[in-house]
């Protein structure tokens, strides 16, 4: 069974790790659809699509290694 709590006693926050690397799996699927529709229809929403969608998974990528690196 994990330890909930840190070394200081603060719980860890297990749901919020989820729900990170959920977005960031999700953004990984979604990401080759926008890139192939930017690019089959050379448009400026697809292309904001996209780039948003790439923005998704860096966000998580981040928020993931801030709760690896804080509550590791």
């Amino acid at each position: 069974m994990p330890r909930t709590l840190t070394r200081a006693g603060v719980p860890r926050p297990y749901y919020l790790a989820r729900l990170a690397h959920m977005s960031f799996l999700v953004g990984i699927v979604l990401l080759p659809f926008f890139v192939w529709s930017w690019i089959k229809h050379d448009s400026d929403e697809d292309a904001a699509a996209a780039l948003s969608i790439g923005a998704w998974i860096v966000i998580g990528l981040s928020v993931i290694a801030a709760i690896w690196f804080v509550f590791g």
